[in-house]
């Protein structure tokens, strides 16, 4: 899971600056920017979770490795990290308009 972490670092980055751009537009009255903003959000988050879908499905034993050698560990480490890379494709382009989202109920 801490290998994993880091591919959390593009999509934080995404969604905060999804965040603070609708906030802004929201506080400047400005009721239609947030629309534009969360769409190009959600087409940059994409090519990154294609990104690390792959770098993940690719070396999963190899990461899996660098913190355990035992053979059971290793096998299950794999599946593990390669199933839930695949996730990356189905959350990640979600994760800017859940802030949209939140942003709104705030306000």
């Amino acid at each position: 899971m801490r290998s994993f972490g880091v591919s959390w670092i593009p999509y934080s980055g995404i969604t905060l600056r999804v965040s603070a751009l609708v906030g802004q537009s929201l506080g400047a009255h400005r009721c239609t920017r947030p629309k534009r903003v969360v769409r190009r959000g959600q087409w940059s988050a994409p090519p990154s979770a294609c990104l690390f879908c792959l770098l993940y499905r690719a070396t999963a034993s190899d990461i899996i490795r660098a913190f355990d050698h035992e053979p059971e560990v290793v096998i299950a480490g794999t599946s593990f990290l390669q199933m839930i890379a695949l996730g990356w494709l189905f959350s990640g382009p979600m994760l800017p308009m859940a802030q949209r989202h939140e942003r709104r109920r705030r306000h």
